[in-house]
């Protein structure tokens, strides 16, 4: 008898930890199933109404920014890149800012970004050091051709700008001046620049010193 009890027991159990189970494994698929939706409602939203230029600020006067060159001596392929990706940056940079931090980066190394993303420029390091990140990435990587994700990438968090070349040590200088030409059409007033690549963690407290030191030398 108490053999036959502790098998209905533990029958009972089971069947409950089962059921309980298949209740969890159910609401996961509802959640994911929702969190996927409003994924492609987002990606579909931007893709049907992008944020264009045409919005933003536009730079003023005939200067130049940290060593960017003037818009007339530029090709038209550096002009048309200037003028594609990085909408979140762009309405950041309609607020003052302490610096304007460009990530030099390659197609496949999304994992990177994301990193840099979670740790020097997630929001409570960007608002106490009052600074943002735009990733300036080439649009093909070494002839593999393109990445599609890529554009979805830049259009869901708007701090990738996607230039037309091919990514190579001989572009680097091409790829610098699309950047700079970028940064003058869309942040325009901003006062510092750090460069970096996309495996350099720099770390800001030195950063920051170095450009107060900097500015305390300039008469």
């Amino acid at each position: 008898m108490a053999f036959n009890r502790i098998c209905i027991i533990y029958s009972r159990i089971s069947y409950t930890l089962a059921m309980i189970l298949l209740i969890a494994i159910v609401i996961a698929a509802v959640l994911s199933t929702v969190l996927w939706s409003l994924v492609v409602y987002k990606l579909w939203k931007l893709q049907a109404s992008p944020p264009t230029p045409n919005s933003l600020p536009e730079a003023h006067g005939n200067g130049s920014v940290n060593g960017s060159v003037d818009a007339g001596q530029v090709s038209p392929e550096l002009q048309t890149a200037a003028q594609r990706g990085g909408w979140v940056v762009s309405e950041r940079c309609r607020h003052p800012l302490y610096a304007l931090v460009c990530v030099h980066t390659r197609p496949p190394a999304w994992q990177l970004r994301a990193a840099l993303r979670d740790t020097l420029f997630e929001e409570a390091a960007a608002v106490r050091f009052n600074w943002t990140v735009v990733f300036f990435v080439d649009r093909r990587d070494g002839g593999q051709g393109e990445d599609p994700w890529l554009n979805v990438e830049a259009d869901t968090t708007g701090d990738v700008v996607v230039l037309p070349f091919e990514d190579g040590h001989r572009n680097l200088t091409t790829k610098w001046v699309a950047a700079m030409q970028w940064v003058e059409t869309h942040c325009p007033g901003v006062e510092r620049i750090v460069r970096i690549d996309d495996d350099v963690f720099a770390e800001p407290f030195k950063v920051c010193l170095m450009y107060d030191a900097y500015n305390a030398l300039d008469p």
